[in-house]
Protein backbone atom coordinates (compact mmCIF):
# COMPACT_ATOMS: atom_id res chain seq x y z
CA UNK A 1 0.00 0.00 0.00
CA UNK A 2 1.81 3.46 -1.09
CA UNK A 3 1.85 6.25 1.49
CA UNK A 4 -1.16 8.82 0.94
CA UNK A 5 -0.42 12.66 -0.31
CA UNK A 6 -0.06 15.62 1.69
CA UNK A 7 -3.34 16.25 0.12
CA UNK A 8 -4.87 13.42 1.10
CA UNK A 9 -3.63 13.34 4.72
CA UNK A 10 -5.01 17.49 5.41
CA UNK A 11 -8.02 16.37 3.38
CA UNK A 12 -8.25 13.54 6.28
CA UNK A 13 -7.19 15.77 9.26
CA UNK A 14 -9.86 18.44 7.91
CA UNK A 15 -12.81 16.44 7.67
CA UNK A 16 -15.39 16.93 9.88
CA UNK A 17 -16.23 14.76 12.86
CA UNK A 18 -19.33 15.03 14.72
CA UNK A 19 -19.09 16.01 18.99
CA UNK A 20 -21.59 14.52 21.42
CA UNK A 21 -22.92 18.36 21.92
CA UNK A 22 -24.09 17.89 18.11
CA UNK A 23 -21.44 19.95 16.33
CA UNK A 24 -18.65 19.11 14.28
CA UNK A 25 -14.47 19.76 14.36
CA UNK A 26 -11.96 18.33 12.56
CA UNK A 27 -8.36 17.51 14.22
CA UNK A 28 -6.98 19.64 12.20
CA UNK A 29 -9.03 22.57 14.60
CA UNK A 30 -8.42 20.63 17.66
CA UNK A 31 -5.00 20.43 16.93
CA UNK A 32 -5.15 24.62 16.41
CA UNK A 33 -6.61 25.63 19.35
CA UNK A 34 -4.56 22.82 21.50
CA UNK A 35 -1.09 24.71 20.11
CA UNK A 36 -2.81 28.17 20.60
CA UNK A 37 -3.89 27.35 24.19
CA UNK A 38 -0.27 25.91 25.14
CA UNK A 39 1.55 29.29 23.75
CA UNK A 40 -1.26 31.25 25.11
CA UNK A 41 -0.59 29.85 28.87
CA UNK A 42 2.75 28.52 28.50
CA UNK A 43 3.03 26.26 31.09
CA UNK A 44 6.47 24.87 32.75
CA UNK A 45 6.05 21.24 31.25
CA UNK A 46 4.15 21.51 28.70
CA UNK A 47 4.24 17.65 27.84
CA UNK A 48 2.82 16.63 31.31
CA UNK A 49 -0.22 18.83 31.20
CA UNK A 50 -0.37 17.90 27.25
CA UNK A 51 -3.27 15.16 27.85
CA UNK A 52 -5.13 17.61 29.84
CA UNK A 53 -5.21 21.23 27.73
CA UNK A 54 -6.51 18.75 25.27
CA UNK A 55 -9.35 17.69 27.30
CA UNK A 56 -10.00 20.98 28.08
CA UNK A 57 -10.24 22.44 24.41
CA UNK A 58 -12.16 19.23 23.53
CA UNK A 59 -14.86 20.19 26.19
CA UNK A 60 -14.95 23.94 24.79
CA UNK A 61 -17.57 24.81 22.17
CA UNK A 62 -16.76 25.15 18.18
CA UNK A 63 -15.43 28.91 18.06
CA UNK A 64 -15.26 29.37 22.54
CA UNK A 65 -12.96 31.52 24.07
CA UNK A 66 -9.17 30.70 24.43
CA UNK A 67 -8.54 33.71 26.66
CA UNK A 68 -6.20 31.81 29.57
CA UNK A 69 -7.22 32.53 33.26
CA UNK A 70 -6.34 36.84 33.54
CA UNK A 71 -5.08 38.01 37.11
CA UNK A 72 -7.65 40.45 37.83
CA UNK A 73 -6.23 43.81 39.21
CA UNK A 74 -7.17 45.39 42.07
CA UNK A 75 -9.23 47.84 40.24
CA UNK A 76 -11.16 45.23 38.39
CA UNK A 77 -11.72 43.76 41.84
CA UNK A 78 -12.90 46.68 43.56
CA UNK A 79 -15.47 47.30 40.61
CA UNK A 80 -16.82 44.02 40.60
CA UNK A 81 -16.66 43.84 44.27
CA UNK A 82 -18.85 47.49 44.35
CA UNK A 83 -21.57 45.90 41.54
CA UNK A 84 -21.93 43.10 43.62
CA UNK A 85 -22.70 45.65 46.77
CA UNK A 86 -25.28 47.49 44.61
CA UNK A 87 -26.83 44.53 43.50
CA UNK A 88 -29.50 43.45 40.33
CA UNK A 89 -32.75 44.59 40.72
CA UNK A 90 -35.15 41.81 41.32
CA UNK A 91 -37.65 40.79 38.94
CA UNK A 92 -41.50 42.16 39.56
CA UNK A 93 -43.99 39.67 40.22
CA UNK A 94 -47.35 40.02 38.48
CA UNK A 95 -49.28 43.16 39.98
CA UNK A 96 -46.17 44.24 41.92
CA UNK A 97 -44.82 48.12 41.57
CA UNK A 98 -41.36 48.89 41.41
CA UNK A 99 -40.03 49.61 44.67
CA UNK A 100 -39.77 53.48 45.31
CA UNK A 101 -36.22 54.14 46.34
CA UNK A 102 -35.33 57.30 48.50
CA UNK A 103 -34.33 60.49 47.43
CA UNK A 104 -30.45 60.97 48.18
CA UNK A 105 -29.88 64.95 47.48
CA UNK A 106 -34.00 65.48 48.70
CA UNK A 107 -35.36 66.19 52.23
CA UNK A 108 -36.33 63.05 52.28
CA UNK A 109 -32.70 61.36 53.14
CA UNK A 110 -29.36 62.89 53.62
CA UNK A 111 -26.43 61.29 53.26
CA UNK A 112 -23.07 62.64 53.76
CA UNK A 113 -21.02 62.89 50.93
CA UNK A 114 -18.19 60.48 52.02
CA UNK A 115 -16.18 60.61 48.76
CA UNK A 116 -15.26 64.52 49.59
CA UNK A 117 -15.08 63.55 53.19
CA UNK A 118 -12.62 60.46 52.51
CA UNK A 119 -9.99 63.07 50.68
CA UNK A 120 -10.47 65.37 53.99
CA UNK A 121 -9.84 61.73 55.99
CA UNK A 122 -6.62 61.16 53.32
CA UNK A 123 -5.40 64.25 53.85
CA UNK A 124 -5.55 64.23 57.44
CA UNK A 125 -4.02 60.67 57.57
CA UNK A 126 -6.86 58.87 59.34
CA UNK A 127 -6.19 55.13 58.42
CA UNK A 128 -7.93 52.30 59.54
CA UNK A 129 -8.96 51.33 55.68
CA UNK A 130 -11.10 54.65 54.88
CA UNK A 131 -9.27 55.68 51.83
CA UNK A 132 -11.03 56.99 48.24
CA UNK A 133 -11.11 53.66 47.16
CA UNK A 134 -13.22 52.45 49.28
CA UNK A 135 -15.58 55.12 49.55
CA UNK A 136 -17.83 54.73 46.89
CA UNK A 137 -17.98 51.44 48.55
CA UNK A 138 -19.57 52.44 51.83
CA UNK A 139 -21.34 55.16 49.99
CA UNK A 140 -23.42 52.14 48.49
CA UNK A 141 -23.52 50.79 52.05
CA UNK A 142 -25.47 53.83 53.52
CA UNK A 143 -27.46 53.47 50.60
CA UNK A 144 -28.82 50.31 51.38
CA UNK A 145 -28.58 50.69 55.26
CA UNK A 146 -31.21 54.10 54.58
CA UNK A 147 -33.66 51.59 52.01
CA UNK A 148 -34.39 48.97 54.72
CA UNK A 149 -34.35 51.50 57.78
CA UNK A 150 -36.40 54.52 58.44
CA UNK A 151 -33.94 56.80 58.31
CA UNK A 152 -33.38 60.70 57.18
CA UNK A 153 -29.65 60.94 57.58
CA UNK A 154 -26.68 58.31 57.09
CA UNK A 155 -22.97 59.50 58.27
CA UNK A 156 -19.98 57.26 59.06
CA UNK A 157 -19.35 57.90 62.55
CA UNK A 158 -16.57 56.08 62.55
CA UNK A 159 -14.75 52.48 63.59
CA UNK A 160 -14.06 51.01 66.90
CA UNK A 161 -11.15 48.50 67.04
CA UNK A 162 -11.96 45.14 68.96
CA UNK A 163 -9.24 42.23 70.30
CA UNK A 164 -10.88 39.82 67.10
CA UNK A 165 -12.22 42.33 64.94
CA UNK A 166 -13.32 45.92 64.92
CA UNK A 167 -16.50 47.61 64.46
CA UNK A 168 -17.60 49.84 61.34
CA UNK A 169 -20.40 52.51 62.57
CA UNK A 170 -22.53 54.22 60.99
CA UNK A 171 -25.00 56.96 62.67
CA UNK A 172 -28.56 57.42 61.28
CA UNK A 173 -31.34 60.34 62.78
CA UNK A 174 -34.98 58.04 62.29
CA UNK A 175 -37.86 59.81 60.21
CA UNK A 176 -41.01 61.05 61.21
CA UNK A 177 -42.55 57.58 59.98
CA UNK A 178 -40.61 55.91 62.45
CA UNK A 179 -42.86 55.22 65.64
CA UNK A 180 -40.84 53.27 68.87
CA UNK A 181 -42.53 49.91 70.08
CA UNK A 182 -44.50 50.16 73.30
CA UNK A 183 -43.32 47.84 76.08
CA UNK A 184 -44.29 44.45 76.28
CA UNK A 185 -47.60 43.84 79.39
CA UNK A 186 -45.55 41.67 81.20
CA UNK A 187 -42.89 44.45 81.25
CA UNK A 188 -45.92 46.87 82.52
CA UNK A 189 -46.81 44.34 85.10
CA UNK A 190 -43.17 44.09 86.70
CA UNK A 191 -42.71 47.83 86.75
CA UNK A 192 -45.87 48.01 88.83
CA UNK A 193 -45.28 45.28 91.06
CA UNK A 194 -41.71 47.24 91.59
CA UNK A 195 -43.33 50.30 92.59
CA UNK A 196 -45.80 48.07 94.55
CA UNK A 197 -42.99 46.12 96.65
CA UNK A 198 -40.96 49.97 97.18
CA UNK A 199 -38.18 49.12 95.34
CA UNK A 200 -35.60 51.68 94.44
CA UNK A 201 -37.01 53.38 91.39
CA UNK A 202 -34.74 52.95 88.09
CA UNK A 203 -34.09 56.26 86.29
CA UNK A 204 -36.17 55.63 82.74
CA UNK A 205 -34.10 56.04 79.63
CA UNK A 206 -34.68 58.51 77.12
CA UNK A 207 -36.97 57.86 74.54
CA UNK A 208 -35.60 57.20 70.83
CA UNK A 209 -35.09 60.47 69.20
CA UNK A 210 -34.65 62.90 72.08
CA UNK A 211 -31.78 63.80 74.19
CA UNK A 212 -29.20 60.88 74.03
CA UNK A 213 -30.92 58.53 71.53
CA UNK A 214 -31.73 61.02 69.49
CA UNK A 215 -29.83 59.03 66.79
CA UNK A 216 -29.56 55.54 66.11
CA UNK A 217 -26.42 53.63 65.66
CA UNK A 218 -26.06 50.57 63.24
CA UNK A 219 -23.01 48.19 62.86
CA UNK A 220 -21.62 46.19 59.37
CA UNK A 221 -21.95 42.79 59.99
CA UNK A 222 -18.78 40.65 59.63
CA UNK A 223 -17.99 38.04 56.98
CA UNK A 224 -16.09 35.09 58.38
CA UNK A 225 -15.54 33.86 54.50
CA UNK A 226 -14.02 37.30 53.09
CA UNK A 227 -12.29 38.87 56.50
CA UNK A 228 -14.06 41.57 56.27
CA UNK A 229 -17.56 43.83 57.01
CA UNK A 230 -20.59 43.18 54.85
CA UNK A 231 -22.05 46.63 54.20
CA UNK A 232 -25.24 44.54 52.96
CA UNK A 233 -26.06 43.60 56.58
CA UNK A 234 -26.23 46.28 59.26
CA UNK A 235 -27.04 45.34 62.73
CA UNK A 236 -29.37 48.00 65.08
CA UNK A 237 -27.27 49.12 68.28
CA UNK A 238 -29.72 49.06 71.48
CA UNK A 239 -31.12 52.17 72.83
CA UNK A 240 -28.50 54.29 75.61
CA UNK A 241 -29.82 52.83 79.21
CA UNK A 242 -28.37 54.97 82.05
CA UNK A 243 -27.48 52.45 84.44
CA UNK A 244 -25.32 50.55 82.12
CA UNK A 245 -23.79 54.29 80.44
CA UNK A 246 -23.25 55.03 84.52
CA UNK A 247 -21.57 51.77 84.95
CA UNK A 248 -19.56 52.35 80.99
CA UNK A 249 -18.03 55.24 83.20
CA UNK A 250 -16.21 53.56 86.41
CA UNK A 251 -15.00 50.51 84.49
CA UNK A 252 -12.83 50.25 81.18
CA UNK A 253 -12.52 46.63 79.00
CA UNK A 254 -11.20 45.81 75.43
CA UNK A 255 -13.75 45.27 72.97
CA UNK A 256 -13.75 41.28 71.36
CA UNK A 257 -15.68 41.85 68.40
CA UNK A 258 -18.81 39.88 69.45
CA UNK A 259 -22.12 42.16 70.46
CA UNK A 260 -23.24 39.19 72.48
CA UNK A 261 -20.08 38.92 74.51
CA UNK A 262 -20.46 39.12 78.62
CA UNK A 263 -19.02 42.15 80.39
CA UNK A 264 -17.26 40.77 83.73
CA UNK A 265 -16.22 44.11 85.76
CA UNK A 266 -16.44 45.35 88.94
CA UNK A 267 -19.01 47.07 89.34
CA UNK A 268 -21.20 45.13 87.51
CA UNK A 269 -22.25 45.70 83.77
CA UNK A 270 -25.83 45.17 83.40
CA UNK A 271 -25.76 44.50 79.66
CA UNK A 272 -23.62 42.54 77.14
CA UNK A 273 -20.82 43.95 74.82
CA UNK A 274 -23.79 45.89 72.32
CA UNK A 275 -24.96 47.79 75.52
CA UNK A 276 -21.30 48.85 76.34
CA UNK A 277 -20.45 49.68 73.09
CA UNK A 278 -23.40 52.19 72.61
CA UNK A 279 -22.68 53.96 75.93
CA UNK A 280 -19.11 54.52 74.71
CA UNK A 281 -20.60 55.85 71.42
CA UNK A 282 -22.75 57.74 73.24
CA UNK A 283 -19.95 59.54 75.39
CA UNK A 284 -17.84 60.17 72.46
CA UNK A 285 -20.48 61.19 70.59
CA UNK A 286 -21.71 64.00 73.41
CA UNK A 287 -17.81 64.81 74.32
CA UNK A 288 -16.00 65.07 70.84
CA UNK A 289 -18.51 65.76 68.37
CA UNK A 290 -17.20 69.32 66.44
CA UNK A 291 -18.09 72.05 64.15
CA UNK A 292 -17.37 75.55 62.96
CA UNK A 293 -17.50 78.43 65.12
CA UNK A 294 -20.03 80.83 63.34
CA UNK A 295 -22.05 77.72 61.68
CA UNK A 296 -24.81 77.49 64.34
CA UNK A 297 -26.39 80.86 66.56
CA UNK A 298 -29.16 80.78 69.28
CA UNK A 299 -32.37 81.19 67.89
CA UNK A 300 -34.06 84.17 70.39
CA UNK A 301 -37.73 82.92 68.50
CA UNK A 302 -36.79 79.41 70.00
CA UNK A 303 -40.09 77.46 70.74
CA UNK A 304 -39.78 75.98 74.14
CA UNK A 305 -39.22 71.94 73.91
CA UNK A 306 -37.46 72.42 70.78
CA UNK A 307 -33.54 73.21 69.53
CA UNK A 308 -32.09 76.58 70.82
CA UNK A 309 -30.05 77.08 67.70
CA UNK A 310 -30.47 77.44 64.05
CA UNK A 311 -28.07 77.38 61.34
CA UNK A 312 -26.46 80.99 60.64
CA UNK A 313 -27.60 82.13 57.27
CA UNK A 314 -27.97 85.31 55.48
CA UNK A 315 -31.19 87.25 56.10
CA UNK A 316 -33.23 88.60 52.89
CA UNK A 317 -31.53 91.35 52.05
CA UNK A 318 -27.81 88.93 51.91
CA UNK A 319 -26.62 90.42 55.19
CA UNK A 320 -25.12 88.21 58.04
CA UNK A 321 -24.66 84.62 57.47
CA UNK A 322 -21.72 82.17 58.22
CA UNK A 323 -17.84 83.06 56.42
CA UNK A 324 -15.96 80.13 56.41
CA UNK A 325 -12.56 80.95 58.65
CA UNK A 326 -9.24 80.47 56.41
CA UNK A 327 -7.27 77.19 56.78
CA UNK A 328 -4.55 79.73 59.00
CA UNK A 329 -7.41 80.40 61.26
CA UNK A 330 -8.41 77.17 62.10
CA UNK A 331 -5.25 76.57 63.92
CA UNK A 332 -6.47 78.17 66.73
CA UNK A 333 -8.92 76.23 69.16
CA UNK A 334 -11.40 79.10 69.40
CA UNK A 335 -12.70 78.77 66.46
CA UNK A 336 -14.28 75.17 66.54
CA UNK A 337 -16.97 74.70 68.77
CA UNK A 338 -19.29 71.97 70.36
CA UNK A 339 -21.77 70.71 67.89
CA UNK A 340 -25.10 71.73 69.07
CA UNK A 341 -27.17 68.89 68.29
CA UNK A 342 -25.15 66.45 70.52
CA UNK A 343 -26.61 67.60 74.23
CA UNK A 344 -24.28 67.28 76.94
CA UNK A 345 -25.04 63.66 79.23
CA UNK A 346 -25.50 64.51 82.90
CA UNK A 347 -23.37 63.47 85.50
CA UNK A 348 -25.68 62.21 87.71
CA UNK A 349 -28.35 60.99 85.43
CA UNK A 350 -27.18 58.80 82.52
CA UNK A 351 -29.33 61.33 80.60
CA UNK A 352 -29.11 64.40 78.97
CA UNK A 353 -32.00 65.56 80.76
CA UNK A 354 -33.73 64.64 83.99
CA UNK A 355 -36.96 63.20 83.29
CA UNK A 356 -40.07 65.02 84.29
CA UNK A 357 -41.04 65.26 88.06
CA UNK A 358 -44.39 65.88 90.01
CA UNK A 359 -45.01 69.74 90.29
CA UNK A 360 -45.18 70.43 94.12
CA UNK A 361 -47.69 72.88 95.51
CA UNK A 362 -45.22 74.90 97.68
CA UNK A 363 -43.75 77.33 95.57
CA UNK A 364 -40.66 77.11 97.62
CA UNK A 365 -40.49 73.41 97.95
CA UNK A 366 -40.87 73.64 93.83
CA UNK A 367 -37.82 76.44 93.36
CA UNK A 368 -35.51 74.52 95.63
CA UNK A 369 -36.26 71.40 93.30
CA UNK A 370 -36.01 73.24 90.25
CA UNK A 371 -32.47 74.56 91.42
CA UNK A 372 -31.45 70.98 92.24
CA UNK A 373 -32.24 69.75 88.69
CA UNK A 374 -28.85 69.69 86.90
CA UNK A 375 -27.90 71.49 83.94
CA UNK A 376 -25.86 70.54 81.14
CA UNK A 377 -23.08 72.37 78.96
CA UNK A 378 -24.57 75.34 76.96
CA UNK A 379 -24.49 74.77 73.84
CA UNK A 380 -21.50 76.02 71.30
CA UNK A 381 -19.46 76.17 73.64
CA UNK A 382 -15.65 76.95 72.63
CA UNK A 383 -13.17 73.92 72.64
CA UNK A 384 -10.31 76.85 74.34
CA UNK A 385 -12.84 76.10 77.28
CA UNK A 386 -12.66 72.47 77.90
CA UNK A 387 -10.89 71.48 81.14
CA UNK A 388 -6.98 70.18 80.50
CA UNK A 389 -5.19 67.40 81.11
CA UNK A 390 -3.03 67.75 83.34
CA UNK A 391 -0.88 70.32 81.51
CA UNK A 392 -2.29 69.32 78.10
CA UNK A 393 -4.64 71.17 76.24
CA UNK A 394 -7.85 68.99 75.78
CA UNK A 395 -8.15 69.83 71.85
CA UNK A 396 -4.94 70.08 69.15
CA UNK A 397 -5.98 72.27 66.14
CA UNK A 398 -3.83 71.76 63.15
CA UNK A 399 -3.00 72.48 59.21
CA UNK A 400 -2.71 68.74 57.87
CA UNK A 401 -0.59 69.96 54.98
CA UNK A 402 1.13 73.46 55.95
CA UNK A 403 2.99 74.06 52.99
CA UNK A 404 -0.45 74.80 50.78
CA UNK A 405 -1.05 77.04 53.81
CA UNK A 406 -4.62 78.31 52.89
CA UNK A 407 -5.49 75.59 50.98
CA UNK A 408 -4.66 73.32 53.53
CA UNK A 409 -7.44 70.81 55.49
CA UNK A 410 -7.25 71.70 58.82
CA UNK A 411 -8.17 69.64 61.46
CA UNK A 412 -8.61 69.06 65.59
CA UNK A 413 -8.02 66.19 67.45
CA UNK A 414 -9.59 65.30 70.79
CA UNK A 415 -6.65 64.32 73.40
CA UNK A 416 -9.63 63.77 76.07
CA UNK A 417 -10.90 60.93 73.88
CA UNK A 418 -8.06 59.23 71.41
CA UNK A 419 -9.21 59.63 67.69
CA UNK A 420 -12.00 61.67 67.72
CA UNK A 421 -10.93 64.19 64.99
CA UNK A 422 -12.80 66.62 62.81
CA UNK A 423 -11.41 67.89 59.55
CA UNK A 424 -12.40 71.12 57.86
CA UNK A 425 -11.87 72.83 54.55
CA UNK A 426 -13.75 75.97 53.54
CA UNK A 427 -17.71 75.16 54.77
CA UNK A 428 -17.32 71.59 54.88
CA UNK A 429 -16.32 69.42 57.92
CA UNK A 430 -16.85 66.52 58.84
CA UNK A 431 -16.37 64.20 62.41
CA UNK A 432 -14.50 60.65 62.78
CA UNK A 433 -13.58 58.38 65.94
CA UNK A 434 -11.18 55.63 64.95
CA UNK A 435 -10.15 54.08 68.37
CA UNK A 436 -10.42 51.70 71.01
CA UNK A 437 -13.73 53.36 72.50
CA UNK A 438 -11.91 54.42 76.29
CA UNK A 439 -10.81 57.81 77.01
CA UNK A 440 -7.48 59.19 78.34
CA UNK A 441 -7.00 58.92 81.88
CA UNK A 442 -4.27 61.26 83.16
CA UNK A 443 -1.84 58.82 85.57
CA UNK A 444 -3.85 56.04 83.98
CA UNK A 445 -6.89 54.39 84.55
CA UNK A 446 -7.67 53.16 87.69
CA UNK A 447 -9.62 50.21 88.96
CA UNK A 448 -12.99 50.83 91.06
CA UNK A 449 -12.54 51.14 94.57
CA UNK A 450 -13.56 47.66 96.93
CA UNK A 451 -16.70 48.49 99.33
CA UNK A 452 -15.97 49.65 102.50
CA UNK A 453 -14.21 47.33 105.24
CA UNK A 454 -16.82 45.76 107.36
CA UNK A 455 -17.19 47.79 111.11
CA UNK A 456 -15.71 45.45 113.44
CA UNK A 457 -12.59 45.75 112.06
CA UNK A 458 -12.55 49.03 111.03
CA UNK A 459 -13.57 49.37 115.69
CA UNK A 460 -10.23 47.22 115.91
CA UNK A 461 -7.98 49.77 113.88
CA UNK A 462 -8.97 52.61 116.18
CA UNK A 463 -8.01 50.46 119.25
CA UNK A 464 -11.16 48.87 119.84
CA UNK A 465 -11.98 45.07 121.39
CA UNK A 466 -12.55 42.25 119.34
CA UNK A 467 -15.68 40.62 119.89
CA UNK A 468 -15.81 37.63 121.30
CA UNK A 469 -17.65 34.49 119.82
CA UNK A 470 -19.39 32.56 122.87
CA UNK A 471 -17.79 29.40 123.53
CA UNK A 472 -19.18 25.97 122.12
CA UNK A 473 -18.30 23.10 124.40
CA UNK A 474 -17.50 20.36 122.38
CA UNK A 475 -17.38 16.67 124.05
CA UNK A 476 -14.03 14.98 124.92
CA UNK A 477 -13.61 11.84 122.26
CA UNK A 478 -14.34 8.43 123.90
CA UNK A 479 -11.23 6.31 124.98
CA UNK A 480 -10.72 3.27 122.36
CA UNK A 481 -9.80 0.72 124.35
CA UNK A 482 -6.06 -1.43 122.49
CA UNK A 483 -6.56 -4.05 120.68
CA UNK A 484 -4.63 -7.37 121.90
Amino acid sequence: MSAPSIEECRKYLSNPCEQADGKSKSVVDHLSMLLLKILETKPNNAIDVFEQISAEVKAMPVGGALDPPIKVSPNVEWALDLEALRGTPKPLAEGEEPEVVKAIDGEALKITNFTQEAAMFDAAGIGAGITRMNALSLFAGFRKLANKHPVKSVRLFGKILGLKRDYLICECEYDDSFAEEEPAAEEAAEGADAEASKKPRKIPPEASKTGINKYVYFVADWNDKTKSHDLTKWIKLPNVNPECLMVARAIKKSFTGNLKATIVSFPPFPGNEADYLRCQIARIAAGATVCLKGMFVIDPEAEEGGPAFKLNIPDDEGKGGFTPPTASQFVNTDMWVHHPEYSSILKGMGRCKEPDGETLEDEAAEKKRLAAIEKGEKPLKDMSMDRSLSGMPAWSASRCSPSLRDHSVSMIRSNRWPGAVCVAKGPKYANIYVGTGHKYVTGGFQCFSPPTVNDEYSQMEKGGKEQEDDPVKIKPPEPVEPET
